[in-house]
């Protein structure tokens, strides 16, 4: 689902970066100087996984179920990636949107390791997740019926 791909990325770059923190902290050296090879390691993890897990999954279910990818919140999303010049431009962006969300999850735990600020860390990338399943429980049961946008909102009449 578009409302969980993205942040699931961002978290997933930030939940690599925690788990590398010590290793980081040792290796970075100061924040102001020339990167080191772990920083670019990291980098390759957080935009790979984003690109490699996180992406194939939800361009197969974007393109095959675009109402069930966005919660059933907007029909117009599900007219419109089927038909006209818009069709090849929605997987693009939700391509680019996961990987540029991987890419700043990333870029942000990764200055805030190197400063000295990693407290806010953790608790980002688990609010974030927080939010993210708060989603999947507010919009049931439409995380569990596969289906069109009038199928679903046909369900009660």
């Amino acid at each position: 689902m578009v409302q969980l791909d993205i942040p699931a990325a961002f978290a997933a770059s930030q939940l690599f970066i925690d788990l590398a923190r010590k290793k980081i902290q040792k290796e970075a050296g100061s924040p102001g100087g020339e990167r080191p090879s772990i920083y670019y390691r990291y980098l390759f993890y957080s935009v790979f996984f984003a690109a490699v897990v996180i992406v194939p999954a939800g361009l197969y279910l974007i393109c095959g179920w675009p109402g069930w990818e966005n919660i059933y919140w907007f029909k117009r999303f599900e007219s419109q990636i089927h038909a006209g010049w818009f069709n090849p431009l929605f997987p693009t962006l939700f391509i680019l949107s996961i990987v540029i969300a991987g890419y700043l999850g990333f870029r942000l735990a990764y200055y805030w390791i190197t400063t000295g600020k990693e407290r806010y860390l953790r608790p980002t990338y688990i609010a974030i997740l927080l939010i993210a399943g708060l989603v999947v429980v507010l919009c049931y049961p439409s995380f569990t019926l596969v289906g069109t946008y009038d199928q679903y909102h046909n369900l009660s009449g």
